[in-house]
């Protein structure tokens, strides 16, 4: 891959990383995820195993997808919207 495949894999790690700074428990498994990916990645070569690419893949999206509504949750929460019990924004009438 390369050297700009380095790069585009290091910037892709720093950005999951950043995604899970919460406290939530969703935030701590997506951390744990993106960690233990970097650190076995330092220790072997991923590029031809199906296995730990995909429980990235899984891991990384599912806490990112619970991140990611929790906060834009807490966001619409905070302009004071309305949110039905399912947690979505209710639409004007």
């Amino acid at each position: 891959m390369g050297l700009l495949g380095c790069l585009i894999l290091y910037a892709m790690w720093f950005c999951h990383f950043f995604l899970f700074r919460g406290t939530s428990l969703a935030s701590w498994i997506g951390l744990l995820v993106v960690v233990q990916n970097f650190v076995s990645s330092l220790l072997n070569s991923h590029l031809f195993d199906f296995h730990e690419g995909w429980m990235y893949v899984l891991g990384v999206g599912v806490a990112g997808g619970m991140v990611l509504k929790a906060s834009s949750r807490e966001a619409l929460l905070g302009r004071g919207t309305p949110l039905n019990q399912d947690g979505w924004h209710e639409r004007a009438r």
